[in-house]
């Protein structure tokens, strides 16, 4: 049985190998946070390095809400983006996130909503994990265990300084890059779009017997 702040680490299909014999191990984590905050956010943290990208109110609630599992893959693709360059090569990385549909989309190339393959093919694209998967592992982090990120999410400055000055750990607050905007603000797009096809085909008549509506 699995607990809070349990590690579940599964190697992500496209890595080929398995992660032996690196020389060290990185960690990065990421959250999408939505509800319980004025201050929604996705974010990552790595090693004493943390980034947040702010959700916009459509993307939270309404008729263009964007679901949590989706958010919570965008994090993931977006902590390779912002982290993945800063990690050497040689090194086992553990991509640790608390939404397991997202673990199982990577452990086992499992999306099947528009939203998750196309963020799957993203992340399958990106450079940095071409160069990274090798030797990297994808794991479910939940409670504890992925702290730094769901406070980051949420906007908690507070609780991160502490946990920061607890740890002895000097906090470094990266602004994303250009990339994340961009694929935060391609999802948006293709998330509305989706629901407005989606609409589109609720409010068509249902076939009769003789036609349309008849």
């Amino acid at each position: 049985a699995q607990h809070a702040g349990a590690h579940v680490l599964i190697a992500i299909p496209e890595l080929a190998l398995a992660a032996v014999g690196a020389a060290a191990e990185w960690e990065m984590s990421s959250d999408a946070a939505k509800a319980g905050t004025s201050r929604p956010a996705l974010a990552g943290y790595m090693h004493g390095s943390t980034w947040r990208l702010p959700l916009a109110a459509a993307d939270v609630a309404g008729p263009f809400e964007i679901s949590i599992p989706v958010l919570e893959l965008a994090a993931i693709v977006i902590n390779l983006i912002v982290f993945g360059p800063r990690v050497p090569d040689g090194v086992t990385l553990l991509v640790m996130s608390d939404s397991l549909t997202s673990v199982d989309v990577l452990a086992d190339a499992a999306a099947r909503a528009p939203l998750m393959q196309w963020l799957h093919r993203r992340l399958l694209d990106n450079a940095e994990f071409r160069r990274l998967a090798r030797r990297a592992l994808v794991g479910h982090c939940y409670g504890e265990t992925n702290v730094m990120s769901d406070a980051s999410s949420r906007g908690y400055d507070d609780v991160m300084s502490t946990l920061a000055a607890h740890l002895q750990v000097r906090l470094r607050e990266l602004d994303p890059t250009a990339d994340a905007h961009a694929l935060l603000n391609e999802l948006r797009a293709r998330n509305r779009a989706e629901k407005q096809r989606a609409d589109a085909a609720a409010e068509q008549p249902a076939a009769g017997p003789f036609g349309p509506g008849v």
